[in-house]
């Protein structure tokens, strides 16, 4: 019997530095079955050029959400894996969400962060406790044909898009979770660029909102049980806590006024 046919779904804008090292991951997997769609958003560098020998190369904006959608009706898998191309897959990925989307209409993968700069460190000291959070772990592996049932993703959403389909895919049935990991590589060196995404995101923060209420209370806490349950992580690591304390405070004045820009246009 052949096997179902996983379509990996990769948005990318200027990531020369990072996407070769995902599709080596890709074709490193212990499952064969695989295509590789690339969704790029006007790259000025040479982005494309590097991702063409791994995969069919379309050019789609203007952001993430319609980047996806996009993706998603030109693959031909059985599966849509939807990826970000700082990110790596361990090498069983696919093999394993593939075995556990029985009985699920969309799976899990965690996702542990690492970082080099100061700023990224304090961001994957973050990211690594939302690690077995249920509230805040999303999912990224879908059926392809219940995917375009849903919709796909909200296009005027962008940022909190992934959590906004995960609202809607639980009204459908159970989402499931699995134990391999994909290693997410922070990006972001500089302070102010993690806050001029944070402003940025959350100008649409307002519809997501209204379309998910229940599950965006729990995620928009600005301190969460998580944080709690990882003290040893903070305990030990000092000068990443304090930066971790004024990027709490920072990132959540800049989510407010990007709320308040967003309303008002």
């Amino acid at each position: 019997m052949q096997q179902p046919r996983v379509s990996c779904i990769i948005t990318t804008r200027n990531e020369r530095r990072n996407i070769v090292r995902l599709f080596r991951s890709i074709q490193a997997q212990d499952y064969s079955n695989i295509e590789i769609i690339i969704v790029d958003n006007s790259s000025v560098d040479d982005t494309k050029t590097l991702a063409k020998p791994y995969g069919a190369v379309y050019n789609k904006g203007p952001e993430r959400s319609a980047q996806r959608n996009y993706g998603a009706h030109k693959a031909t898998g059985d599966y849509v894996l939807f990826l970000d191309a700082d990110m790596e897959l361990t090498s069983s990925v696919v093999s394993t969400c593939v075995q556990h989307m029985k009985n699920h209409v969309a799976l899990i993968i965690p996702e542990l962060s690492k970082g080099r700069t100061y700023w990224e460190r304090v961001k994957a000291l973050e990211r690594n406790c939302y690690i077995n959070d249920p509230d805040m772990e999303l999912p990224r592996f879908y059926p392809r044909t219940l995917f375009l049932q849903l919709g796909g993703f909200d296009e005027q959403i962008t940022g909190p898009e992934i959590e906004e389909l995960y609202y809607r895919a639980l009204q459908k049935g159970t989402v499931g979770r699995i134990d391999s990991f994909i290693i997410h590589y922070e990006q972001v060196s500089q302070l102010k660029n993690i806050l001029k995404k944070k402003y940025y995101y959350c100008k649409s923060l307002d519809r997501y909102f209204k379309r998910s209420p229940s599950l965006a209370r729990k995620q928009f806490k600005i301190i969460r049980p998580a944080f709690v349950h990882h003290w040893k992580d903070f305990l030990f690591q000092p000068h990443l806590t304090l930066g971790f304390i004024l990027l709490r405070c920072l990132e959540g004045c800049a989510a407010l006024l990007g709320m308040y820009m967003g309303k008002k246009h």
